[in-house]
């Protein structure tokens, strides 16, 4: 198989999964996360129990501070993030998510089982397994260039 062929397949399921998913938000009528936002509000719910700055965010989805300023008053627009003096310096905010975004959250994660759903039938368990095993290595291969 040529290499090329992998890259075209990847980039056309990961269209394919990005209409889905604005398709069915259009339909549905409720909002989407950009992927990043999605990937802060998720960092943010799995670590409600800590204190979550900006400078963590930056490391944790490696871009640079410039780009996640901008998103994050992007969301506090959207009222997806509340920023927080921080008790220790008040330079330093805190980001906390909004009731109002986990509740979008909730909507959209139900969708999101729906399109895995989509996605995985008529796929066996064994073939899907192999599936993740060569996605994680894909993503290790990746990964170990950018070092």
């Amino acid at each position: 198989m040529c290499n090329n062929e992998i890259l075209f397949e990847i980039k056309e399921i990961d269209m394919l999964i990005l209409r889905k998913v604005l398709n069915m938000s259009k339909n549905n009528n409720y909002s989407t996360f950009s992927p990043i936002q999605g990937r802060i509000v998720k960092y943010l719910l799995d670590n409600e129990d800590k204190k979550v700055f900006q400078r963590d965010l930056e490391k944790i989805l490696g871009v640079r501070r410039s780009t996640i300023s901008g998103v994050l008053q992007t969301m506090e627009k959207n009222n997806i993030i509340k920023r927080l003096a921080a008790e220790e310096d008040a330079r330093i905010k805190e980001i906390v998510i909004t009731n109002e975004a986990k509740k979008e959250n909730k909507k959209i994660q139900e969708k999101f089982i729906e399109i895995e759903n989509i996605i995985s039938k008529d796929i066996k368990d064994t073939d899907l397994e192999v599936f993740l095993k060569v996605i994680k290595q894909i993503k290790k291969n990746l990964k170990e260039g950018n070092d």
